[in-house]
């Protein structure tokens, strides 16, 4: 069985982290309902925080010269805040609890990509019309962040909030948002760490496993840039969610 799941565990690494690399999001949210069927949730997220602090930190490299650190340091500071809160989900919701939260979240995700409009991008330099959407997307940032903490997979929250201030440069939404991701992996990392989760033979051999996947998606990104439109991955990406969200939800309910 622990065999079966790592190597579960490296292809669907492979795959969901080559999308991600494509439309910016997706590696952990794809990722996780499936491994939630063959694995408990919390055997495979320490394994993903290692996994997401390297993908962050090669698309940190990557683009870090499109960075604008006069505005990346506060989102971190807010994400960062939100994450603390996602960590104490974590750590202390049964695993039945954190499921149902898991399954609705990636369904209102999936639903509202599929249904959105392409509106909503602000130019460069462009202000909100008012200080109450500004808080809204505030909002949005730190909700992202719990999402992160609890699952590692709060990426469409931040898609929402930067392709909205962001959107007008691909390599800036890019780099900003992989960076933030790269500097908040530093805390759910460590939290890990000092939970002993990387004491665990298991927990290690799926490390391993997600880092070779990794490798693989880094040469698959590099290879299929600019090949697929980017609009028709996202759409079918986020119709397989809905399916993965249904049978979270189902998985759950069979258990309470």
């Amino acid at each position: 069985m622990l065999f079966l799941a790592v190597g579960v565990l490296f292809v669907t690494v492979m795959c969901s982290f080559t999308i991600a690399g494509i439309i910016g999001f997706g590696g952990n949210l794809i990722s996780t309902p499936i491994l939630s069927f063959i694995m408990p949730v919390k055997d495979f997220i320490p394994a993903f925080a290692v996994i997401s602090f390297g993908n962050s930190l090669y698309q940190f490299i990557t683009y870090r010269k499109a960075l604008i650190w006069s505005k990346l340091l506060r989102i971190v500071a807010v994400v960062v805040c939100g994450s603390t809160i996602g960590l104490w989900a974590y750590n202390n919701l049964p695993e039945v609890k954190l499921k149902i939260v898991l399954g609705l979240f990636v369904m209102a995700m999936a639903i509202y990509n599929i249904s959105k409009s392409n509106g909503g991008v602000l130019a460069k330099d462009e202000k909100d019309p008012n200080i109450f959407v500004s808080i809204f997307y505030e909002l949005i940032l730190f909700c992202g962040g719990i999402i992160q903490g609890a699952f590692i997979c709060g990426g469409p929250l931040f898609v929402i909030y930067y392709a909205r201030y962001f959107g007008y440069d691909r390599k800036a939404y890019l780099g900003m948002q992989w960076t933030m991701v790269f500097f908040n992996s530093w805390l759910i990392l460590g939290n890990n760490i000092m939970r002993g989760s990387y004491n665990s033979p298991k927990i290690l051999m799926l490390c391993a496993a997600g880092i070779c996947g990794l490798f693989g998606a880094f040469y698959w990104q590099r290879r299929l840039a600019g090949k697929i439109s980017d609009k028709a991955l996202f759409k079918a990406v986020n119709i397989v969610l809905c399916f993965c969200a249904v049978l979270i939800l189902y998985q759950a309910y069979s258990k309470m």
